[in-house]
């Protein structure tokens, strides 16, 4: 959990311009002080894990070979 939060802290401490901001950071901008447009929230969550999911989706034998193989004794 603090990994997490250190991708959150640090960029919003150390980057100034919003040509260099972080999607978490993007996606703090929707946040306002009284009010939180979820839908615009939500669905810019979707799409930064798109490219995850598509990754995996593609990849996954890799990722399953990855796991047996350090889980087996060998």
């Amino acid at each position: 959990m603090v990994i997490v939060w250190n991708d959150l802290l640090f960029p919003m401490l150390l980057l100034t311009g919003k040509d260099k901001m972080t999607l978490p950071l993007a996606l703090l901008q929707f946040r306002g002080e009284y009010v939180t447009d979820y839908p615009v929230l939500l669905s810019g969550a979707v799409l930064t894990s798109l490219p995850l999911v598509a990754m995996f989706v593609f990849l996954q034998r890799y990722f399953i070979t990855g796991a047996l193989a350090g889980s087996l004794k060998g």
